[in-house]
């Protein structure tokens, strides 16, 4: 996955408090991980998605 640049929010999105929330995690998750996703860290990036999600989304 290549999250490049600014992604636009729709107004689907825009008016969806859940989704504005999902899009911002997703966004700062991408950005924490460095170089390409592989084979080998995998694992790690996943555990990364996790662990950010555990932060931004408590009420679930």
């Amino acid at each position: 996955m290549v999250l490049k640049g600014r992604i636009p929010d729709s107004k689907a999105i825009k008016n969806d408090e859940y989704a504005m929330k999902y899009k911002k995690w997703l966004v700062e998750a991408h950005a924490h991980f460095v170089g390409r996703i592989t084979r080998e860290n995998v694992f790690s990036y996943n555990y990364d998605l996790q662990d950010y999600a555990g932060v931004n989304f408590t009420e679930f």
